[in-house]
């Protein structure tokens, strides 16, 4: 698998089995001949059960969430390192964090919804649940600004 993202319906895709719309899309390639599919999540389960941690991914990302499926998602792909990881998987269920491991939490989470795609709607969702709030028109702006 090469890597997952999280389509709104207005960008849905169809499956390679003709199932229509696909939001939650699962690129896989093959390593023989180098063909790149994008795949429904209920057919990537029938190419292989080690896929079944897709069943977690794809609701934390509609909700901007962290649990270990997405902490381990982000650490195969190179969003986090090792003590990222190990700091996550240690506080992922916390309800009382201290003021550094709350602002260390929040840095990564930020950093892990910055490198998974997902739509810009979805993406501004989430940002407003954890109470960020951003201009698009800025951020089209330092888009183009760091393309150049």
């Amino acid at each position: 698998m090469n890597h997952v993202w999280y389509a709104d319906l207005e960008d849905a895709r169809t499956c390679e089995c003709g199932h229509y719309p696909i939001c939650e899309i699962c690129v896989v390639e093959n390593e023989v001949n180098g063909t790149i599919l994008e795949i429904g999540n209920c057919c990537i389960n029938q190419i292989s059960p080690e896929f079944d941690t897709l069943k977690r991914i794809f609701p934390a990302l509609r909700e901007g969430r962290i649990n270990p499926a997405i902490v381990d998602y982000a650490f195969k792909q190179k969003i986090i390192n090792g003590w990222e990881k190990d700091f996550l998987l240690d506080v992922w269920r916390k309800y009382n964090y201290s003021h550094r491991q709350w602002a260390k939490f929040k840095q990564i989470r930020h950093r892990i919804y910055e490198n998974i795609q997902i739509s810009p709607k979805q993406r501004q969702a989430i940002y407003r649940k954890w109470g960020i709030v951003r201009d698009p028109a800025t951020e089209t702006t330092d888009t183009e600004a760091t393309a150049q």
